[in-house]
């Protein structure tokens, strides 16, 4: 089975905190990889990017303008062509992202339908990616199969 790997982005705000380090604790029930970054950072550091490089899907938490490690965290994902999901406070505008989904939630309502969106989306992206590596698989073992048929034919000519 492939293994999703998530990046979470969130401010230092505790809302996001406590978000984050709940999605990571519920999607590893689920066999999705979650990496977290330590709280306290003011920019994009090496071992972020490093992270950021091995995510399939990037998720960044705004539930206030993002701090700068957030927008340089988003950006440096988006440059790598990265799938970038903001999950978004009602009202808050997000701008110069260009994004597959934002997932929007109410705090008033709670966070509980806000995660298990998340974690739907997730399954779907983990199962596209289980699908890809295995036609991938496939056209290797054809190709592989093929240049055996080709090689065994011409040493029987």
């Amino acid at each position: 089975m492939a293994d999703l790997k998530v990046f979470l982005s969130y401010s230092m705000v505790q809302d996001e905190i406590i978000l984050a380090w709940r999605l990571q604790t519920i999607a590893s029930s689920y066999g999705i990889t979650v990496y977290v970054p330590s709280k306290g950072r003011t920019k994009l550091t090496s071992e972020t990017a490093k992270w950021i490089d091995i995510a399939d899907v990037v998720i960044g938490f705004v539930t206030t303008t993002p701090d700068f490690a957030v927008k340089q965290e988003l950006q440096y994902a988006i440059q790598k062509k990265k799938t970038v999901i903001p999950v978004v406070k009602r009202g808050i505008k997000l701008q110069g992202l260009k994004v597959e989904k934002v997932f929007e939630f109410d705090p008033s309502v709670g966070t509980s339908y806000l995660e298990q969106e998340i974690l739907r989306f997730l399954k779907r992206k983990r199962e596209t990616k289980e699908k890809t590596a295995l036609i991938g698989g496939l056209v290797i073992t054809g190709l592989a199969l093929l240049l055996l048929f080709l090689l065994t034919k011409d040493d029987g000519d």
